[in-house]
């Protein structure tokens, strides 16, 4: 508990997000994007719906309670990226002030603009997190993949962006597999938005179940397992790469 703890608390960084914008003219994405995840080092990257947050949540919980796996949530980083859009708006968007208290008018194509920075940072932050894991892991729920048409499209442009980097990502050795003189491949399996559908290729996914979970944590405590066999390569034993 207190491991995600730290996690989530790393991850809010409203104050450093307040005080690159402050009263500078211009703003710098590149300082935005590398202070968004200060110093995190996780082993799995969840992919779900925001509207899974509690189940991800749960399975990071599950990870290490059971496999001493650090988790990273991406929907942690969706609520620090709407801060951020809020700040970004406040300062340069604002059409007008309204007189009586009711709220602000912004220009509708400096949001348009804003939005875009905002999400194509968020976007690129989350793809070098995928990068830096070793495992990513997809909640495959109707909250993600429409129950009408399941595995194949999805309404969410970030989990779209998600799997598809995930399929694209390079595939590298853990330093563990380097040391052994291994060579496994790794691999996991990994609304809402707009009625804007997003095609999705799982084929190089492997699927995994909660009755996979139970015997993945049954394995790893079997005493015939050997102590020093990592939690996740346990895993890629019992379900190889697809």
């Amino acid at each position: 508990m207190s491991k995600l703890s730290g996690l989530l608390g790393k991850v809010s960084i409203q104050n450093t997000l307040k005080s690159l914008v402050s009263d500078s003219k211009t703003i710098s994405g590149t300082e935005l994007q590398n202070d968004w995840f200060p110093k995190i080092s996780c082993e799995v990257f969840i992919s779900h719906s925001r509207a899974d947050k509690e189940l991800a949540e749960k399975l990071a919980h599950f990870l290490y309670a059971n496999f001493s796996l650090s988790s990273f949530i991406d929907s942690w980083v969706w609520q620090e990226s709407t801060s951020l859009q809020k700040i970004i708006d406040d300062k340069y968007c604002v059409l007008k002030e309204a007189d009586d208290q009711s709220g602000k008018t912004y220009d509708y194509d400096k949001r348009n603009a804003s939005t875009s920075h905002v999400h194509m940072i968020l976007n690129t932050a989350l793809h070098k997190m995928i990068d830096k894991t070793e495992c990513l892991i997809f909640l495959n729920t109707p909250n993600s993949v429409p129950a009408f048409n399941p595995g194949e499209q999805t309404y969410s442009p970030w989990i779209y962006s998600e799997l598809e980097f995930a399929r694209m990502v390079r595939r590298t050795n853990p330093q563990r597999h380097k040391e052994a003189g291994l060579n496994e491949k790794i691999a996991s399996n990994v609304r809402v938005e707009p009625p804007i559908l997003h095609d999705l290729d799982l084929s190089s996914f492997t699927e995994l179940t909660s009755d996979s979970l139970t015997e993945w944590k049954n394995t790893c405590g079997n005493s015939d397992i050997s102590s020093s066999l990592h939690a996740l390569d346990s895993l890629y034993k019992l379900y190889p790469p697809s």
